[in-house]
């Protein structure tokens, strides 16, 4: 929660969004290197980045809004945005039950996950330029 309301009040106010965002997944990044390479030892930190990575969800709830122009603009991105990665999403836990039961080990999820916020960085550069979504539309 902490770290939500924090990040919301950073990105708000930030003309550039690529230090938050690399932020972010460092800490993701670094928790999940964390509990691959040395779980046992401060796994207290580990989940302490792993909670700041997750501050990257209330960013790109905020960034709906800062990419768009017009109300119509923000409902219509909102909608492509959250459909598009909730489905993305839906099967993430699925997915990270099957490895570990397939193959005993934390290991293989944990680097998928890994994998997982490479995407996320990069996905992350790309809404950090400043753009917005009528402009897209528009063709400008």
């Amino acid at each position: 929660m902490v770290v939500s309301v924090t990040l919301a009040a950073i990105t708000a106010r930030v003309h550039t969004l690529l230090p938050v965002i690399l932020t972010v997944c460092a800490c993701y990044m670094l928790g999940y290197i964390g509990l691959l390479l040395t779980p046992a030892v401060v796994p207290w930190l580990w989940a302490l980045l792993l909670g700041t990575g997750g501050g990257a969800f209330p960013i790109a709830l905020i960034m709906i809004g800062l990419r768009s122009r017009t109300g119509q603009g923000s409902s219509a991105l909102s909608g492509f945005v959250q459909g598009v990665g909730y489905f993305a999403a839906a099967g993430g836990p699925f997915l990270v039950g099957v490895l570990r039961e397939s193959t005993g080990s934390w290991n293989p999820p944990l680097a998928l996950l890994l994998a997982s916020t490479v995407a996320l960085l990069l996905f992350g550069i790309g809404i950090s330029r400043v753009r917005y979504v009528e402009d897209e539309v528009a063709g400008k």
